[in-house]
């Protein structure tokens, strides 16, 4: 089986040391324009993403991603060539994931939004009581005419224009359909309240359509390419916990590529209650999904999660974690590593320890100088854990 060449020496039965190069720090600097359908709060970052399906991968191949948030991955998979399978836990990620795999342009776009947006009347004990420190009340109407036109069946088309909807909820600067400091997560309504009074400001109104059909042009600024319908018609996105991946059969899989979430995301996620409100998934502050709260959880969570990827696994095939710097620490990786190595090293091999460089000079051979360039390191660009089936 080839894989493409790389800067680093394959060892079967060494773990290698080593870099993913990129030009630069920011994860969607270089990316397709396609990415910018959805943002999601430490998402892969695409090169990273790109280097290794290129480098553990084969056109064709089948590669799942079992934390796909908002879909990175599975964007990059199919603009690559490969077929895509991607799971969370979230419904909120899934949907948004799955809308990614049949992208709409500007045509579609215009004619979904002709009879989906328009002026109703509001329940304002639900405007007063969540959302009228966000929305003007016209905004607001606008925002119930859509969902209520997503009831009556959701095409691909709509279901894209849903999703671009959803990242235009909330962010910085007139693009967005309400001002915040994020366009990632969002506050309470009471701080919401509390910032507004303090800063003597009230929701001013935005259209929908307009700000809508500008990010669709962004979106779609590199169009989309010939042959991504062909790879995203054979891709599919579930709503699955990763321990428990039971709609793909054994041996399933040929990569797995993945950004797993850290104990901190589970702060991120009860940020998102605007956009699962929008989305449906779920009543302003409901309980939503739970994730694993520290460190020690978080292993057992993937000691799980690594079992059930054995299963899905051909063997010989590679399975890539992506993991961002927790806290002040540096050995969250390496806790992984040890933890596989213990309880699942009948089922996988440590392969590689790579970590993200935009050094161009800064690929190693051994252990002691990886190590040693630890302090050189950005934290903002992950790490990669790379097992192998056995």
């Amino acid at each position: 089986m080839g894989f493409s060449s790389s800067t680093l020496k394959l060892v079967p039965q060494e773990i290698d040391y080593g870099t993913v190069p990129i030009t630069s720090v920011q994860g969607i600097r270089g990316a397709h324009s396609l990415h910018r359908l959805a943002f999601y709060p430490h998402s892969a970052h695409v090169e990273v993403v790109r280097e290794l399906l290129l480098r553990f991968s084969n056109p064709g191949d089948r590669v799942l991603d079992p934390f796909c948030g908002f879909g990175s991955v599975i964007r990059e998979s199919i603009l690559n060539r490969r077929v895509a399978l991607g799971s969370d836990i979230d419904p909120l990620c899934s949907k948004i994931s799955n809308a990614s795999l049949l992208p709409a342009d500007i045509v579609e776009v215009t004619l979904a939004l002709q009879t989906a947006v328009s002026k109703i009347p509001v329940d304002m004990v639900l405007f007063e009581q969540y959302f009228s420190p966000f929305f003007h009340q016209a905004t607001f109407s606008e925002l119930m005419s859509f969902r209520r036109s997503l009831k009556g069946g959701r095409t691909p088309a709509l279901a894209y224009v849903e999703a671009i909807a959803m990242s235009l909820l909330h962010g910085k600067g007139a693009g967005y359909f309400s001002y915040s400091p994020s366009s990632a997560t969002s506050m309470t309504p009471a701080a919401r309240k509390q910032k507004n009074q303090r800063e003597d400001s009230m929701p001013d109104y935005r259209a929908l359509v307009p700000r809508i059909l500008r990010r669709t042009a962004q979106i779609m600024q590199e169009g989309i390419p010939s042959h991504f319908d062909s790879s995203a018609r054979r891709s599919r996105v579930y709503t699955a916990d990763a321990r428990r991946l039971s709609f793909l059969e054994s041996d399933g899989a040929d990569f797995i590529l993945s950004n797993p979430p850290l104990p901190f995301d589970r702060e991120l996620s009860e940020g998102f209650w605007i956009k699962r409100w929008f989305l449906g998934v779920q009543d302003p502050f409901e309980q939503g999904v739970s994730l694993p709260a520290t460190k020690s959880a978080w292993l057992d969570f993937m000691n799980e999660s690594l079992f059930e990827l054995a299963r899905i696994t051909k063997p010989g095939r590679y399975c890539a974690f992506m993991l961002r710097h927790w806290k002040s620490e540096e050995n969250i990786a390496e806790e992984l590593i040890e933890m596989a190595s213990d309880n699942l090293g009948k089922y996988w091999q440590t392969h590689a320890f790579l970590h993200a460089s935009s050094d161009q000079q800064s690929d190693v051979q051994s252990e002691e100088l990886w190590r040693a360039m630890k302090h050189k390191r950005n934290s903002s660009l992950p790490s990669v854990v790379v097992f192998r089936r056995r």
